[in-house]
């Protein structure tokens, strides 16, 4: 198959750029032929795709530039690509690129998919004009069949690919030792346990109730440093919240890192504290890295934990059961050791790399050819 991918910004720190690399990766590795077209791509993702031997070029695709002009060249440039590529699918991501990528595919007769990251609202059809449509949970699926009305039988789960490399590195049953001394040591003094979180410091992640969280936990066990990984447009205020609730000696903002291993490494407990998530890949992360993990109730999640068995789910925004459950984990090693361990077997059980990889080259068959995969 020849696959162009079409998205508005690849960058670091971004999960929909984690997906669509590791899914351009996977189908490489079996043998098809990807290009890729974003507005914007960063140093990492550059030398990244540069590696695997993938071509890509820049078109005006951003969702913050909305205007004609930009809609006419995208679908120019979009257009001499597929024609020149000989391309076959072309996969958009984001709902304007979803319009630009289908109309594209419509105007050189070729297959278009769209991919529904995130729970989405208002009137947006036109998102979903496409041949088919993959999104990543059982109840991302739902949300689309019952808010949009889109027929059930044009749309595909498909559950996001951690990165081959992280994913090795992850699984390996040596990765803690070889990972024990590294840049995070420095939280870890004699009896400090570490509670960690990887996600965009923004609204919708809810690292605002989760620092009033951190407020009462740390009234019952003080023995406990909060380390978070990100970038986002409230990095500076949740900053100044913490240091305003005098939470600056326990709460650690520690912004982007491309290494994620150190990071996991030292930790004893993970937190997703987001209202709104997809099938989440760093809990998918930190679960195989044998981490015990609290996460919200949304998208994907319950999908990746069993709530009370490999780890805990709790309803966003539910202060009492998220302090409990921390709480709880804190004071008990054999729990954590435990839940740990069960996540990352139901994780390597179920959802694999090898098991996605293939499911997904599945799908990419099925819109292609127009047959139903049983």
């Amino acid at each position: 198959m020849r696959i162009l991918h079409i998205l508005p910004r690849m960058f670091l720190g971004c999960g929909t750029s984690t997906s669509v690399f590791s899914a351009i990766e996977a189908m490489k590795e079996k043998g098809h032929n990807l290009y890729l077209m974003s507005s914007f791509i960063d140093e990492y993702y550059k030398n990244k795709l540069s590696k695997l031997g993938i071509s890509y070029s820049l078109a005006p695709l951003s969702q913050y530039r909305k205007n004609i002009i930009s809609f006419l060249k995208s679908i120019l440039y979009i257009k001499v690509v597929i024609l020149r590529e000989k391309i076959e699918i072309v996969h958009s991501h984001h709902r304007w690129n979803c319009l630009i990528g289908t109309i594209c595919a419509k105007l050189t007769h070729i297959k278009s998919i769209t991919s529904d990251h995130v729970i989405l609202y208002g009137k947006k059809y036109l998102s979903f004009w496409a041949d088919g449509i993959i999104t990543d949970s059982n109840y991302n699926k739902k949300h689309l069949v019952e808010y949009f009305h889109i027929p059930e039988n044009k749309i595909e789960i498909v559950y996001p690919l951690i990165e081959r490399e992280r994913y090795g590195k992850l699984i390996d049953s040596s990765f803690k030792i070889n990972n024990a001394m590294n840049e995070f040591d420095k939280f870890k003094t004699e009896n400090t346990l570490l509670v960690g979180q990887m996600a965009r410091l923004s609204a919708e992640k809810g690292q605002i109730y989760f620092l009033e969280v951190i407020k009462e936990v740390l009234k019952d066990f003080n023995n406990v440093k909060f380390l978070f990984l990100g970038e986002g447009n409230l990095k500076h205020a949740l900053i100044e919240k913490a240091k305003d609730m005098m939470l600056a000696e326990n709460v650690y903002f520690l912004g982007l890192k491309k290494n994620i291993y150190s990071f996991l490494a030292v930790l004893d407990i993970f937190v997703i504290s987001s209202k709104i998530e997809g099938f989440c890949i760093s809990a998918s992360e930190a679960i195989l890295a044998g981490i015990p993990i609290i996460a919200t109730k949304t998208g994907g999640l319950p999908e990746q934990i069993i709530d009370g068995e490999t780890g805990f789910l709790i309803e966003y925004g539910d202060k009492k059961s998220l302090r409990d459950r921390l709480l709880l984990l804190l004071c008990n090693k054999e729990l954590r050791k435990r839940m740990g361990e069960r996540g990352r077997q139901y994780l390597l059980k179920k959802y694999s790399y090898e098991k996605i990889a293939e499911n997904l080259e599945e799908k990419y068959n099925f819109f292609l050819k127009d047959i139903k995969i049983e």
